[in-house]
């Protein structure tokens, strides 16, 4: 697939719905998905709104297929209280959501690890959305059960696209 990976502007409404509305792109077959309230989303994301930005920064990514359709999205989090409290300059990904193509996922993940790169950042360690006070990590299996409250649900291909990636 050919496309493009580029940094969306959170204060694009256009952008910025794009990054939001992805998941309905990406789980629009899926009967188990329940889709978190984007008013909910949109307000974690954003910085007058929620602590994390007191200290906190994130990088948001939108791949687009070569029809301009989002099919891929990142956010690339650089939290500076992470390596005070634990000694470590680790950057984290949080937010993925990717359409079944390792080349979108390895793009996605290339533009956030060059982010995180040059603030600085030795490692990646993710998914978290956007602090371990949120949403972790990917559901490795219980994909025929109904998602539980606080926990990351996805599809059932991105272990492996992660593997594909390095991690």
């Amino acid at each position: 697939m050919t496309m493009t990976v580029r940094e969306i502007d959170p204060y694009n409404r256009r952008e910025f719905r794009e990054f939001l509305n992805l998941p309905n792109r990406i789980y629009d077959r899926d009967s188990l998905y329940v889709a978190p309230l984007v008013r909910e989303v949109r307000r974690k994301l954003n910085p007058s709104e929620n602590s994390f930005y007191q200290y906190g920064r994130t990088h948001l990514f939108v791949a687009y297929d070569n029809s301009g359709l989002p099919c891929g999205r990142i956010a690339a989090i650089i939290n500076p209280e992470h390596e005070k409290i634990h000694g470590e300059n680790r950057g984290f990904f949080g937010m993925f959501e990717c359409v079944d193509d390792g080349a979108v996922a390895r793009e996605l993940f290339e533009a956030a690890y060059q982010t995180l790169r040059a603030a600085g950042a030795e490692s990646i360690f993710g998914p978290v959305n956007l602090s371990t006070n949120d949403e972790s990590g990917f559901l490795l299996e219980g994909f025929d059960q109904r998602p539980t409250f606080m926990c990351n649900y996805c599809p059932s291909y991105y272990h492996r696209l992660l593997k594909e990636c390095g991690f």
